[in-house]
């Protein structure tokens, strides 16, 4: 029940944005009582905690799926990917959440150690390279949330779709 409700939460607050989630709507997308969810999360930071850690899995594990293709259907399924999160409200989420001056939250919003590892790794095996999966990981992070910032601006255009395929080859120099 606290995915469930995690992740109803975030749905809130994709579709209507932070000034307008409360409890009580996620608790109706959740299809529970408010109770329920106070039950399970003793305050709204630690809901909005939850939401943050469901947020950064689901984008770190979407982004490790994607690179999984290898080669270039892996780069065009990350592209995908990236324009589905800011279509369906991920992205937006996310950034609410980034935008918080919440101390547990902002806590809830670090990757694990082993985040920028695994995206680093699976991005040089996509790709066919040897290098430091860290700073891999760091890089690719990097261009991506950059990417997404602008689709967030609704300029998705065949120009940026370009950019995105020669950032990738960029790392192949």
């Amino acid at each position: 029940m606290i995915k469930q409700i995690a992740r109803a939460s975030i749905l809130v607050l994709a579709r209507e944005g932070m000034d307008d989630w409360s409890i009580a709507a996620a608790a109706k997308e959740a299809g529970c009582a408010k109770g329920l969810v106070h039950y399970y999360f003793r305050s709204r930071s630690d809901l909005l905690a939850e939401m943050a850690r469901t947020v950064v899995s689901d984008r770190h594990d979407r982004k490790l799926r994607s690179l999984k293709a290898g080669g270039t259907a892996a780069i065009d399924a990350l592209w995908i990917a990236l324009r589905a999160e800011v279509r369906e409200g991920a992205y937006g989420a996310w950034l609410g959440l980034c935008a918080m001056n919440d101390a547990t939250v902002r806590t809830a919003l670090r990757p694990p150690d082993s985040a920028q590892r695994e995206l680093g790794g699976a991005a040089a095996s996509a790709l066919g390279i040897e290098v430091d999966p860290v700073e891999l990981g760091a890089i690719v992070e990097a261009a991506l949330t950059g990417f997404q910032m602008i689709l967030l601006q609704d300029i998705d255009s065949p120009a940026l779709e370009e950019a995105h395929h020669r950032f990738w080859l960029s790392l192949l120099d």
